[in-house]
């Protein structure tokens, strides 16, 4: 089946290893001379796997969180059988005990299974968030006001709420758009000092505790926080086969 794969698609990246057939994008997109892989020629490769191994072939990957509701023996195991490929550790939870665990023991799954799969390690990035509030009521933004976010640990009130990022007034200026609470309040900046960003409420609504910030296309100084690096020389030894970093500026 491995020859019958590079017969079809004549191009390297073609590679065969247990039951994951392992098509190059080049390969799924090019035969030699240029022309494209016919859907037929798909389908006849569908139906040789299916086939050779007893199984279809998928043309996705499966990609699973595991959490508290999801790291038991039994449901690791049902989401094997049920096809994952690729099983995900958010390192925004949970410690290195608690993650090392659930790797030992996807890696004894899988070899009992007979699959062959990928442990994702998902690091945090950095936290831009506003913080508590007076009460611990949400503030009600209209549309038009003036709202101040400053740098600090305190109980946020009407017109001011407070971050614990202290980059952000060095990250936007007068006329960038900040989201609130994935995007549910849009905000329009104003002005900046050292500590604090001003802003206008373009779409107003109401802002509870401890909602993220977004800033398109402003410029972090680090995506990777002290954290991170601590958990991604732990996902290393302990074997993870792909990293996900969120807020990636170059590449």
């Amino acid at each position: 089946l491995g020859e019958s794969l590079a017969r079809l698609c004549g191009t390297p990246g073609i590679g065969f290893h247990g039951d994951h057939a392992r098509v190059g994008r080049k390969a799924l997109r090019q035969r030699r001379g240029g022309a494209s892989v016919a859907r037929a020629d798909l389908e006849d490769l569908s139906h040789r796997f299916k086939r050779e191994y007893g199984m279809p072939m998928r043309h996705t990957k499966i990609v699973a969180t595991i959490g508290p509701a999801s790291n038991s023996d039994a449901a690791l195991r049902d989401m094997l059988n049920a096809g994952v490929d690729v099983f995900r550790l958010n390192f925004s939870h949970g410690t290195h005990q608690t993650h090392g665990d659930v790797i030992k023991r996807l890696r004894a799954a899988a070899a009992e299974a007979g699959r062959t799969i990928a442990i994702m390690q998902d690091l945090s990035g950095p936290k831009i968030r506003t913080g508590t509030l007076k009460g611990g009521q949400p503030l009600q933004l209209e549309t038009g006001a003036e709202l101040r976010i400053r740098v600090g640990d305190f109980p946020g009130e009407p017109g001011l709420v407070s971050t614990t990022f202290a980059e952000l007034p060095q990250m936007v200026k007068p006329g960038d758009a900040l989201f609130l609470d994935d995007g549910h309040v849009q905000l329009r900046v104003t002005g900046t000092t050292p500590t604090e960003v001003t802003t206008r409420v373009e779409d107003g609504g109401p802002l509870g505790e401890h909602k993220g910030i977004n800033a398109p296309g402003a410029t972090l100084t680090s995506g990777l926080t002290d954290k991170d690096l601590d958990d991604l020389r732990f996902g290393v030894e302990a074997g993870v086969d792909l990293i996900a970093l969120s807020f990636v500026q170059t590449a």
